[in-house]
């Protein structure tokens, strides 16, 4: 019987037979996010950093004072060359915004964020300040992100910097693309201010330069970092927080798409004959009903999902956004549910993709993990699997098991209001 020995190993899942769970330090797998930083807020040398750190403070800008930032050694704390910054950052009505450090090779990016967005690749800060457009790189953001700059004030922004391994950059605020860029080259960053020398943002007759103790303005390969700017007045009103570090291995189009081709081909015809189905759901009958199928042919190797509390700390699933591999490279979906807390993100080894889950129902989706398999020979090969470690919470009914039975998922659908409520998979039979 086709698959039969893929329910063999489905069962295996359920009843928990000793199969290899792969740790969240190794990308591509469950890309899970450092913590690094609670608070770096205006007006304050950083504290409370969770990892090894050079802290420092910096220079003012056109009157105002209390710049500051970390550097870590972003090699020690993730796995692979590419760096995702995923934060919170709220702007004091004078502040300034902030300077993200991605590394890049042997060199770094810096990002200014605050009435617009510029890109330096590496040099001096000197000549950077506070994102001269003059020696950036030419970004140009489409018209639809006009009513983001500049920052609004006293109000959180979800950000998140993400510099690929092969030099594709994207910067979301608000789950909302802003822009995205390729770096071919980059040279070391050094965070100096000449003296006597003007900087583009900053002040004429304050030249307050970087500091801290143990400060080495000559950035390492490597070295990633954050940088909140200056602001008027006292106070913690201006910060960055809940910040957090993870892998960005690049899943583009080159030779993993080459090996999935064989499969898209033949998920292109069952689009074309109408024959998608769909599995059981995980979860409740709450919330209103969601679809999403991309509008190419793509194979769910994904998700990134918040958890949270209910009823008096009962662990739930909050919300979920499906990671989608196409013939272009990788894409995310919208949220399905509000996140809240902390993001994490779990995603496919190269050469796998998501092909069912194991679940626990209550009124929500309490908790599932998901079930991978290796795409070989234009199909799902259901003798070569593994799962995600679990996700969510424990409570609920008896583990479920919705499809892993070798038909490609090319979408998802369920349930959906302030929380995810159910979730199913949109699979395309390729036989």
């Amino acid at each position: 019987m086709r698959y039969q020995r893929s329910i063999t190993l489905v069962l295996t899942f359920i009843v928990g037979v000793a199969f290899t769970t792969r740790g969240s330090a190794q990308p591509g797998v469950l890309d899970s996010e450092i913590p690094i930083c609670p608070m770096l807020h205006a007006k304050a040398m950083p504290q409370g950093l969770l990892v090894p750190a050079m802290k420092f403070t910096g220079p003012s800008g056109d009157g105002r004072r209390g710049s500051a930032g970390f550097v870590v050694q972003s090699q020690n704390l993730v796995k692979g060359a590419g760096t995702r910054w995923r934060f919170v950052f709220q702007r004091d009505s004078s502040g300034y915004g902030f300077q993200v450090i991605h590394p890049f090779e042997s060199g770094h990016i810096l990002v200014t964020v605050h009435s617009g967005v510029t890109i330096h690749r590496g040099g001096s800060w000197g000549d950077i300040g506070w994102g001269n457009p003059a020696t950036s790189d030419k970004v140009v953001l489409p018209a639809a992100v006009n009513t983001i700059f500049p920052l609004k004030t006293n109000v959180p922004h979800r950000i998140v910097s993400e510099l690929l391994d092969n030099g594709d950059y994207q910067l979301l605020i608000n789950e909302t693309l802003i822009f995205r860029h390729t770096i071919e080259a980059a040279k070391p960053l050094s965070l100096d201010v000449p003296p006597k020398e003007p900087v583009w943002g900053g002040s004429g007759w304050d030249r307050t330069p970087f500091a801290g103790k143990e400060f080495i303005p000559q950035l390492k390969t490597g070295q990633a970092g954050l940088i909140v700017g200056p602001m008027d007045g006292s106070g913690p009103r201006q910060f960055i927080k809940d910040v957090s570090l993870a892998s960005a291995v690049h899943r583009g189009s080159g030779e993993e798409n080459k090996h999935f081709e064989a499969l898209f081909t033949r998920i292109d015809n069952v689009r074309e004959s109408g024959k998608l189905k769909r599995s059981t759901t995980v979860g409740g009958s709450g919330g209103g009903p969601f679809e999403v199928i991309p509008d190419s042919p793509s194979l769910l190797v994904g998700f990134e999902y918040t958890t949270s509390k209910l009823y008096g700390g009962h662990l739930t699933v909050k919300s979920v956004r499906p990671i989608f591999q196409s013939r272009d490279g990788e894409f995310t979906g919208k949220w399905n549910g509000l996140p809240h807390g902390k993001v994490q993100r779990v995603v496919a080894k190269p050469q796998y993709v998501v092909a069912g889950i194991v679940g626990k129902s209550g009124h929500r989706v309490d908790g599932m993990r998901l079930i991978f398999m290796r795409v070989q020979g234009g199909r799902l090969n259901p003798d070569d699997t593994y799962r995600s470690d679990w996700i969510g919470g424990q409570g609920g009914g008896p583990q479920k098991l919705c499809a892993a039975n070798g038909d490609p998922v090319v979408g998802i659908y369920g349930r959906r209001g302030h929380d995810l409520d159910a979730i199913g998979f949109i699979q395309a039979p390729v036989d």
